[in-house]
């Protein structure tokens, strides 16, 4: 089986987290299948008549005897008229053409809609003459759309559905039930074309010793993400605002550890010197998911404060390593936290999540971090979720 894997985002060297849970996929996936994975990297427009024709440069990466990368820097002078988006089908076909001979594309599987590259797959989907699975899980879909104009939301959402239910799309892999359910309910997908596949913890997260650190004084906490869009940083620096003045002596105790970058930062850092500058606290920056595990082992729970998620990865990896838990209430978080493995608080809700807060300072001890992980290990790793897109494809070709 040849699976040509249209990847919305992708990790680059000038972007190495952009699309990290998308490259799980397609590795899970290779264990089953051969992949060929294809990303638009960048598009340019040329501003000089002696740039034309349009030009494609090919960067191939051999991973493994299953798995092959194409990233594609697309060049063009003129992108009206439609001449983007019959490029763009092109490349395609011309992909399509290259393995006919020795390895026949089976079935093309498009990660994220709302790109230039899958988006134009789907429009034009009934050319390629190949059956297409999309794998989803942007917030776009129930967040970002109702942030467009308000005369826009209608139109996009007519185009969304349009696209979502072309002939020659047979499954949508939503990686929630809730996104499953805003796709029936708002994009008029049928349930029987929908298959919950959730996000894959990366290998790391998986293999390595379960660690619980000693009872002691001080509570270690820790945090990674890229600090952007619908992530919310300040909501916990507000309840930990709210901690010293109501405890001083639990906020004493705290020591956080902060990975990653992003947008928000500025006005976190800005806070923290105004308002909680005698704050434990470690900025750590970008850090790479081995990184991400140490710091998980010698931690007490991850907190991750966001305002809209479907299937957060940094979660499924903290379960994976037996880390409990605190976040919010939005969207598919819902589906992998519960009492047993951490807290959830009202979304965008401080003092709930001050309250929670505060029970997870105190049941520290009490999680069962080995049972988190087994049972987290079992759901998310790279071989079950590959086999269960595998069955998806082959329930296809049958």
């Amino acid at each position: 089986m040849h699976i040509l894997f249209v990847a919305g985002w992708w990790p680059t060297k000038e972007s190495p987290v952009n699309g990290t849970f998308i490259q799980e996929h397609a590795v899970a996936i290779s264990q089953y299948a051969k992949v060929t994975v294809v990303y638009l990297n960048s598009v340019e427009k040329s501003q000089s008549w002696s740039d034309f024709p349009s030009t494609v440069k090919k960067h191939h990466t051999k991973v493994d005897e299953n798995l092959d990368v194409l990233i594609l820097d697309l060049k063009l002078r003129i992108r009206r008229f439609g001449v983007f988006e019959a490029q763009l089908i092109k490349m395609i076909q011309q992909l399509l053409d290259q393995y006919k001979d020795t390895a026949p594309i089976d079935i093309i599987h498009l990660n994220i809609l709302n790109t230039h590259l899958t988006s134009n797959i789907l429009k034009y989907s009934e050319k390629l003459k190949v059956p297409i699975v999309l794998l989803e899980n942007s917030t776009f879909y129930h967040t970002e759309i109702y942030q467009l104009p308000s005369e826009d939301i209608q139109v996009k959402k007519r185009e969304i559905t349009e696209l979502v239910n072309k002939p020659r799309l047979k499954y949508i892999l939503p990686v929630s039930s809730e996104l499953g359910n805003v796709l029936t309910k708002d994009y008029h997908v049928a349930k029987e074309r929908l298959v919950i596949v959730p996000n894959v913890a990366n290998a790391i997260f998986l293999s390595g010793p379960v660690i619980k650190p000693a009872a002691k004084k001080e509570a270690i906490i820790f945090a990674a993400a890229v600090w952007s869009h619908s992530k919310n940083p300040m909501l916990f620096f507000n309840v930990l605002a709210l901690l010293k003045t109501r405890d001083k002596q639990t906020y004493q105790n705290l020591k956080i550890k902060w990975g990653g970058d992003g947008s928000k930062m500025q006005e976190v850092k800005a806070f923290i010197a105004k308002e909680l500058p005698d704050l434990n606290i470690d900025f750590l920056g970008m850090l790479t998911k081995k990184e991400i595990y140490q710091h998980m082992c010698a931690s007490d729970f991850l907190v991750h404060p966001t305002d809209a998620e479907n299937l957060p990865c940094i979660i499924i990896e903290s379960i994976c390593a037996g880390l409990p838990v605190i976040s919010s209430k939005a969207n598919g978080i819902v589906e992998l936290i519960d009492e047993s493995n951490g807290r959830m608080y009202a979304t965008n809700d401080v003092e709930d999540f001050y309250l929670n807060f505060l029970k997870m300072l105190d049941n520290i001890q009490h999680f069962d971090r080995e049972a988190i992980a087994l049972k987290a290990r079992k759901r998310y790793s790279a071989a079950a979720i590959g086999k269960q897109i595998t069955e998806v494809y082959e329930r296809i070709l049958s």
